[in-house]
């Protein structure tokens, strides 16, 4: 091999040496400006011994080689005192060191004078090919300088050494490190001046020496240590921790993972990142390359448990891909504190029912939503219940009527505690028919009572929200309507004095009768069915059965009860019991919904009734049917101005006023129902 190729690799060395003598510069402690003078000095000498690499002038040679003398005992010097201050000796070394800054500067002089003079040692040629290298023939003095040398290097390794064994085992390697580096320069010096090399490997070796001891004094990292500590932190941790390599395999866990997770030693090497993933169901939510947090739940003996989990891809300083690290937070508790907490926001205390924080919550998607059933529930007399058994008991009543009605409802319906004693129903994808049995079959189960002493009933009403262009506030205001007009009929309810008065007042009367109400009210509500009415509707209308002729309370007792023929100034005043009536209803609002009905329920198909000749379908179909039911009631029983008909006799003034008085398709539905029931 050439001088050239042993030039390329000694200048190569050099410039590593320099890099890291140019980052020891850069190191603010004070150790980091000892160890700069050493890697300068170590660039020295190689660059030094690079001019005997270049040249094959003898001159030259000789003066690249005084270099490396002269550097290298600098170097041992400032090394001295660089380990000194690096294994923090404590004892005084002033004068030692001055006595050898005096031996230096005698051997530099010497060493500077020999290409001049040659004093301290001297050089035979070697050729080899068309290269020259010179062959060392020591003097005197440079035996001198050979000794000064060995001194420094032996009193670098006599302070590694004692600080080495003064300290934990954990700690020894990086000593040791520099004992075993200082030891291979020396023996490979040793070889060249006593073999005959006529290439100074030694040199390269002070460079690398240079670089090792850079790394033992910023870059190293006591690995034993580390590896005891981490295991020890890890292993102290209650959080589970669970570690899989850079191919994605099970590697390393703590206890808390073992007892979560239930590893075994079998799982090492065996399960994979990926299986681990799919058996806790957290596949979803590594996304981030470099790190993910995130929450997941694991069922583990049959306990949900709730866990923050912090995921780290490890890399080295190169960004290479080491492997994957999990850390587990419990956060059970918290979690179901959390739920608890969202559950009261969003829950009645008392029912378990949903509550109007929830309500305002899903109120934008419920009014989007088309053929959605709104229920209202009210429990019938519930505050005379308070009064009388307390509010506990009432409370007790509520509860219980509200858990009948979650009972009875389908998975996707909710219920909702508005205010004391109503509770909404939210019934998507429901036709009303379906609506309206399932509600009863419900109300049922509430009559029978069976958990409560107490005679306890509720009353219900439904409006369908059909389109999404149709208001929820709207639908309420229909379906409470529907459901007090069913509580004012519901003999279980007491709310309504009024009405009761009312009531009373008509069948004290010798005109109507409690029984003719009753009977109309049936007719009615069967011919409602016939027709498909809805569940309000058909709530008005057995309102209306009862208190359609409520007028008439305000009219004379000598022409309501008069057996003979009214004359026309009578017939003019009985005629006003509908105005009457519809005044009567408008100031009362349980009956305010069917005041308009009240009003023309004496109108005539035709448009020959009163009070405001009304024809066909611009006749209310309530008011219609109360017309041909009612009128069928009065001639099939005995009134004080008749007697009563047959009910073929009935049916066939039905027929003849059909088309005039009555809707001729009422009349045919009702004949049909009548001939039905026969």
């Amino acid at each position: 091999m050439s001088k050239l190729f042993f030039s390329a690799i000694y200048l190569f060395i050099a410039v590593i040496v320099f890099i890291y003598a140019r980052k020891a510069a850069n190191n603010e402690k004070k150790l980091g400006r000892f160890m700069a003078r050493v890697l300068y000095l170590g660039f020295g000498v190689i660059i030094s011994y690079y001019l005997t690499l270049i040249s094959n002038n003898y001159f030259v040679m000789s003066l690249g080689n005084t270099g490396v003398f002269f550097l290298l005992d600098w170097l041992l010097f400032f090394l001295f005192e660089f380990t000194f201050s690096f294994t923090g000796q404590k004892s005084n070394i002033e004068i030692p060191k001055k006595l050898l800054v005096v031996f230096l500067l005698a051997d530099s002089i010497a060493l500077l004078v020999n290409p001049f003079h040659e004093i301290s040692i001297t050089y035979d040629r070697l050729h080899i090919n068309q290269d020259i290298y010179l062959i060392y023939r020591p003097m005197p003095p440079y035996y001198i300088h050979l000794a000064l040398c060995y001194i420094m290097f032996l009193l670098i390794l006599i302070m590694l050494f004692r600080k080495a064994i003064s300290i934990p085992k954990a700690y020894r390697s990086k000593y040791s490190l520099l004992n075993l580096s200082l030891i291979v320069v020396v023996g490979i010096n040793a070889a060249f001046l006593f073999t005959g090399w006529y290439i100074d490997i030694s040199i390269i070796s002070y460079g690398v020496i240079s670089c090792v001891i850079y790394f033992v004094s910023f870059d190293y990292k006591p690995t034993s240590l580390l590896n005891s500590t981490r295991a020890i932190i890890v292993e102290g941790m209650n959080n589970p921790v669970v570690l899989f390599d850079y191919e994605g395999k099970f590697t390393i866990c703590n206890q808390q993972a073992k007892k979560v997770f239930g590893f075994t030693v079998e799982d090492e090497g065996e399960k994979t990142l990926k299986t681990f993933m799919e058996e806790n169901q957290i596949n979803d939510f590594i996304k981030v390359p470099k790190r993910s947090r995130f929450e997941t739940k694991i069922q583990r003996n049959g306990q949900l448990l709730w866990y923050h989990v912090n995921f780290t891809n490890l890399s080295d300083n190169s960004g290479r891909y080491l492997g994957g690290l999990f850390v587990f937070t419990d956060i059970t508790e918290q979690k179901q504190t959390h739920f608890e907490l969202e559950y009261l926001a969003d829950h009645d205390h008392l029912t378990g029912a949903y509550n109007r924080n929830y309500f305002s919550k899903i109120y934008d998607t419920y009014e989007r939503m088309h053929s959605l059933g709104i229920v209202l529930w009210n429990v019938n007399s519930l505050k005379l219940i308070n009064e009388f058994y307390g509010n506990v008991t009432g409370d007790q009543v509520i509860s219980n009527v509200a858990n009948y009605i979650k009972a009875g409802l389908r998975e996707e319906d909710i219920l909702i505690r508005l205010e004391g004693d109503e509770l909404l129903a939210l019934l998507p994808n429901i036709e009303e028919k379906n609506a309206v049995k399932l509600m009863k079959e419900i109300r049922a189960n509430i009559l029978k009572n069976e958990n409560n002493q107490l005679e306890v009933s509720a009353e219900f009403g439904v409006a369908m929200k059909e389109t999404e262009g149709t208001r929820i506030e709207d639908c309420l205001i229909q379906a409470r309507n529907s459901m007090f007009q069913k509580k004012m009929m519901s003999s279980s309810s007491i709310r309504s004095s009024i009405i009761e008065s009312l009531k009373k007042s008509l069948s004290q009367s010798d005109y109507e009768t409690e029984e003719h109400a009753e009977r109309t009210k049936k007719l009615a509500l069967r011919l409602a069915d016939k027709l498909g009415l809805s569940d309000r509707e058909k709530s008005e209308l057995a309102l209306l059965s009862i208190l359609h002729d409520i007028g008439k309370i305000a009219i004379p007792e000598r022409i309501l009860l008069k057996p003979n023929k009214l004359s026309v100034e009578e017939w003019d005043i009985m005629k006003t019991h509908v105005s009457k009536g519809y005044e009567i209803a408008k100031v009362t609002s349980e009956l305010e919904t069917i005041a308009e009905y009240i009003l023309h329920h004496h109108e005539r198909w035709d448009g020959k009734g009163y009070p405001s000749n009304l024809q066909r379908d611009e006749i209310p179909l309530l008011s219609r049917i109360i017309t041909v039911v009612d009128s069928y009631d009065v001639m099939t029983n005995d009134r004080n101005y008749h007697k009563a008909m047959s009910k073929e006799e009935a049916k066939n003034e039905l027929r003849k006023c059909s088309g005039t008085q009555f809707d001729p398709d009422l009349v045919e539905e009702f004949l049909v129902l009548l001939e039905e029931e026969v």
